[in-house]
C-alpha cells in the first residue's frame, strides 16, 4: 500500500466503521487510535548533546534556517502550517502566538516547548522535533526518555558518539533503535583533519548493534546546497544531505505504510476490508515470487525480466490513460502511481533467484529509484511530479535495453 490515496481510502474506511455504530467499547477506541495515527505526521526526533548540530540538521532537512544558532530551549517542534507561525507553550499549557519565525527575538519565560508552523511540503508527512540533552546525567536520561516517547524515527547527532553518549543510548528500546540513525555532524571538519574514515570505521561495530545506519553530514555545505541549481545538487550529494534525507523519507514512507496496513487489518477483521484495486494508490498488483526453476537461476531470471518489463509498461500506459484533468489532483496521482509502480518493480526484482548480475544490478537501480520517488512525493510540487515520471520512464528504458541485451546474448 503506497501513496496518499491509499491512506485516504483506509482513513475513510475507519471513519465509516466508527460512524456505523457496529463497534463499541475497546474496538471503537482502537479504531479511533488507528484513525488518529493515520491523521498524524510521522514523528522524526533529532536529539544529542549541546553543540552536536541538532538545529543545523533540522535546518538542512527543512531547506531553510528555521532554528538559529544559540537557541537554548528544551523542545522545538516543526510542523506543517499554512503560514509561518511560532507558538510558545508553557508548562501549564498556556501559550503565546506570533506570526512568523520568532526565535531570533525575546523568548517568553517558562517556555516548555516551541512549535514552529511552516509551509514546507515535507512537513505534511512528518514533524521534526529537536530535544536537547542538557544538565545532569539524570536530566539527560529524562530527555532521552522524552525523545523515545515522541519518536517514530530518531536521529542522534554527534561528532564522536562518546562513552557518555553510549551510556545514555544503551537503554533505548530496540523498537526505536531499529528506526534510528547516528548522524556524524560536522563531517567536513573531520575530513579536513583526515579523521573521517577512521572515525566511521571505529563506529561501525557500534552502529551495527545500536542503530539502523550511520550518516556523516557536512551540515553547512548541506544547507548551502539547498539553494538549488546543478552545482547545488552536486554539493547536496557530496555533503551527505541527500543520502540522509532519502533515508528519512524512506522511513517516513514505511511508517505510513505500516500504519495503513495495521488499519487495513482492523477493517478486514470487522468485515469492512478494502481490496487492493480500489485503493487508488496506483500500485500494480503485487507480483508473486518467481520460483527458482530446475534449470538454474538464468531461466527464472529471464522470466522475472519479462514480468518486470510488462509491469513497467502497463504502469506507464495505465497512468497515461487514467490521468485526471484537474492539475492538482493529477500531480498527486502521478506521484502516487510512480512510487507504487517503482516499489512493485523493486520488490519483483528483489524476489528473483540470486546469482544473475544483471538482475541484481537492476534491483539496486530500482531501489535507488524508489528512494528518489519517496523524496519527490514528499516534495509534492509540479516539478517533482515531472521528475518522478521522468525517473520512471528512465527505469523503463533501462529495463528494456537490458532485456534486449539479455535476449541477444541467448
Amino acid at each position: 500500500m503506497n501513496g496518499a490515496a491509499a491512506v485516504g481510502s483506509v482513513t475513510q474506511g475507519l471513519k465509516a466503521v466508527i460512524d456505523s455504530g457496529r463497534i463499541g467499547g475497546a474496538e471503537k477506541e482502537r479504531a479511533a487510535q488507528l484513525l488518529a495515527r493515520l491523521n498524524a505526521p510521522v514523528s522524526v526526533v533529532v536529539t544529542g548533546l549541546p553543540g552536536s548540530g541538532k538545529s543545523s540538521v533540522i535546518n538542512v532537512l527543512l531547506g531553510q534556517v528555521a532554528i538559529p544558532e544559540g537557541i537554548d530551549l528544551p523542545v522545538i517542534e516543526c510542523v506543517g502550517g499554512r503560514i509561518p507561525r511560532t507558538r510558545f507553550v508553557r508548562g501549564d499549557g498556556t501559550e503565546d502566538r506570533t506570526e512568523g519565525l520568532a526565535l531570533r527575538g525575546t523568548v517568553p519565560e517558562d517556555v516548555a516547548l516551541v512549535r514552529l508552523e511552516l509551509p514546507v511540503p515535507a512537513l505534511n508527512e512528518m514533524s521534526l522535533t529537536e530535544i536537547r540533552l542538557a544538565g545532569s546525567y539524570c536530566e539527560q536520561r529524562a530527555a532521552v526518555e522524552l525523545a523515545v516517547d515522541r519518536a517514530d524515527v530518531l536521529l542522534w547527532c554527534s561528532e564522536a558518539f562518546t562513552d557518555a553518549e553510549r551510556a545514555l543510548w544503551r537503554d533505548v528500546p530496540d523498537r526505536i533503535k531499529d528506526h534510528a540513525f547516528l548522524v556524524l555532524t560536522k563531517a567536513d571538519r573531520l575530513l579536513m583533519r583526515g579523521e573521517l574514515d577512521a572515525k566511521i570505521a571505529a563506529l561501525q561495530d557500534v552502529v551495527a548493534e545500536e542503530f539502523y545506519w550511520l550518516f556523516p553530514l557536512a551540515t553547512l555545505q548541506a544547507l548551502a546546497a539547498r539553494e538549488g541549481g546543478a552545482e547545488g545538487e552536486a554539493l547536496w550529494k557530496a555533503s551527505g544531505g541527500k543520502a540522509l534525507a532519502a533515508a528519512i523519507a524512506r522511513q517516513v514512507a514505511l511508517g505510513r505504510t505500516a500504519d495503513a496496513d495495521n488499519a487495513l487489518v482492523f477493517l478486514n477483521r470487522h468485515g469492512a476490508g478494502i481490496d487492493a484495486a480500489p485503493l487508488g494508490d496506483g500500485r500494480p498488483a503485487e507480483p508473486s515470487p518467481a520460483p527458482a526453476p530446475e534449470g538454474g537461476a538464468g531461466a527464472g531470471n529471464g522470466e522475472t525480466l519479462a514480468r518486470a518489463m510488462k509491469l513497467l509498461a502497463e504502469g506507464v500506459d495505465e497512468m497515461a490513460r487514467d490521468l485526471p484533468e484537474d492539475a492538482a489532483v493529477a500531480r498527486q496521482f502521478v506521484l502516487d502511481r510512480c512510487l507504487g509502480t517503482a516499489t512493485a518493480l523493486s520488490e519483483l526484482l528483489m524476489q528473483a533467484p540470486r546469482g544473475d548480475p544483471l538482475i541484481e544490478a537492476l534491483a539496486g537501480d530500482a531501489g535507488e529509484g524508489v528512494d528518489m520517488m519517496v523524496l519527490l512525493q514528499l516534495e509534492g510540487t509540479e516539478t517533482a511530479a515531472e521528475d518522478a515520471l521522468s525517473t520512471l520512464l528512465q527505469m523503463r528504458k533501462a529495463l528494456e535495453e537490458s532485456g534486449a541485451e539479455a535476449m541477444a546474448a541467448d
